[in-house]
């Protein structure tokens, strides 16, 4: 028997923001249902006192009493264009400012707030020791060489272990638990301990999640996320929903629509940190260069069938080129910016935090030309390939346009109620199946998807 959908929700894109907000919260009262929580996505908005209003107003006019309530400022809202697909069909999304509501009635989730302070700050592997390992003393002259202590040592691309002890009260409980949840997050840009912490005590759930927008010009805060009836400038903020028999059956994809693959895998040889030393037991600089030059016939992972029949062709110099970092064999894939190479040598330096390890495979990749950056805005729509979606967090491009309010005769009908919380911000998604490490990425034009999993394949 197949499940009811997580969520309700309703858009508006009125000029006004308190106009929004009348308009979404009277299509989901004439419902006539009981929220047990509310999630929100704002976009387009520049009045201050209203943006952080947002959570108070939203409780009392959706609820008698306070409700868990998580969201975010992002960049834009994914209003569904073919809303009441089927598995397996196509839902495309097409990029809009506004405002999103969506409540839910399944068991009451519990909401988190977990501030910054409590976080380890953001480790990146690089290929060179770490500043700290020199120990100097005054007065005396060594070489660095001769100062360096390795105790200790490991890898500058790791923190300790978030402990237990380290997540808010309300998740402590649910760790005695040991049972499947699905959390749904909204974040800063210095979460990756937070989100490894819920693999590490929580990884048989299902996790995705969305970095906030950047709001410093905006609100005068780094970003503003909310939870309950406060908003605050960093940290996460999220919902669980522990015990639902909805969980249980819920997966989660990341796609990388328009990505062009050149190609076969090669398995590294060599390497040191982030940087590839070589790739088949030769240069590796060499091999990028090689699977550019092929001008072979691309291999699409999402993409149009139009497209994908043509051959690579004058690929521009200046072209964001990527690595498809396979972690675990075939099981875990990350892709990965290639931010730097020499020829000479031929080292390749990849972004991640992801220790490398000889016998890992990567596979070089790139966007289409309309996905270039300088194509703005890059795409209007984002086409995905699981039906039933529930949550869609997309990452747009840093540089596109940002989508603009409408005028009163060209607004969104705020009574269209779809069936998921879709939204995208160019700060980045997270994204973690059950049993899979969670990965988070600003990669942009990536798409994290949570579906309804078929009864029969639940785990």
């Amino acid at each position: 028997m197949a499940m009811a959908q997580i969520w309700r929700t309703s858009t508006s894109n009125a000029i006004s923001l308190n106009k929004a907000i009348d308009q979404c919260v009277e299509s989901l009262l004439s419902l006539n249902l009981k929220p047990t929580s509310i999630l929100v996505g704002v976009a387009g908005y520049s009045n201050k006192k209203e943006l952080f209003q947002i959570p108070e107003n939203l409780q009392k006019l959706l609820s008698p009493h306070t409700i868990p309530l998580t969201g975010a400022i992002v960049s834009d809202l994914l209003i569904p264009v073919n809303s009441e697909s089927r598995l397996n069909e196509t839902c495309t999304f097409q990029r809009s400012a506004g405002l999103s509501i969506s409540i839910t009635t399944q068991s009451t989730p519990l909401s988190f707030f977990m501030p910054t302070e409590s976080l380890q700050k953001e480790f990146k592997s690089v290929g060179r020791w770490p500043e700290t390992g020199f120990q100097k003393q005054r007065g005396v002259r060594k070489s660095e060489q001769e100062w360096f202590e390795m105790s200790g040592f490991t890898s500058v691309s790791k923190g300790s272990k978030f402990g237990v002890d380290e997540f808010p009260e309300a998740l402590r409980k649910l760790v005695k638990d040991k049972k499947e949840n699905l959390f749904i997050t909204f974040s800063d840009n210095e979460s990756r301990s937070f989100h490894e912490g819920l693999d590490l005590h929580f990884e048989k759930s299902t996790k995705i999640g969305l970095i906030g927008t950047r709001t410093p010009f905006l609100t005068g805060t780094p970003y503003c996320l909310y939870h309950n009836n406060e908003s605050h400038q960093s940290g996460v903020v999220g919902l669980a929903f522990p015990n639902d028999p909805a969980s249980s059956n819920y997966s989660t994809t990341l796609s990388h629509p328009g990505l062009v693959i050149l190609g076969s895998p090669l398995i590294i040889t060599k390497c040191r940190g982030n940087v590839i030393l070589g790739l088949d037991g030769s240069n590796a600089m060499r091999h990028l260069l090689k699977s550019i030059n092929l001008r072979h016939k691309p291999d699409y992972v999402y993409g149009y069938d139009t497209i994908a029949t043509s051959n690579v062709k004058n690929i521009s110099p200046d072209k964001q080129m990527y690595a498809r970092l396979f972690i675990n064999g075939d099981q875990d894939m990350e892709l990965c910016r290639v931010i730097g190479g020499n020829p000479m040598n031929g080292t390749l330096a990849i972004e991640t935090n992801v220790d490398l390890a000889e016998g890992m495979k990567i596979q070089f990749a790139y966007h289409t030309e309309e996905f270039h950056h300088t194509s703005i805005p890059p795409k209007s729509r984002i086409e995905i390939g699981n039906a039933r979606t529930d949550a869609v967090f997309a990452v747009t491009h840093p540089d596109a346009v940002p989508s603009a309010l409408k005028p009163e005769d060209n607004q969104l009908n705020s009574s269209d109620i779809s069936n998921s919380v879709a939204l995208a911000s160019d700060s980045g998604v997270v994204c973690g199946d059950s049993g899979k490490r969670s990965v988070v990425t600003d990669v942009p034009f990536t798409v994290a998807t949570s579906y309804e999993r078929p009864l029969n394949s639940a785990a």
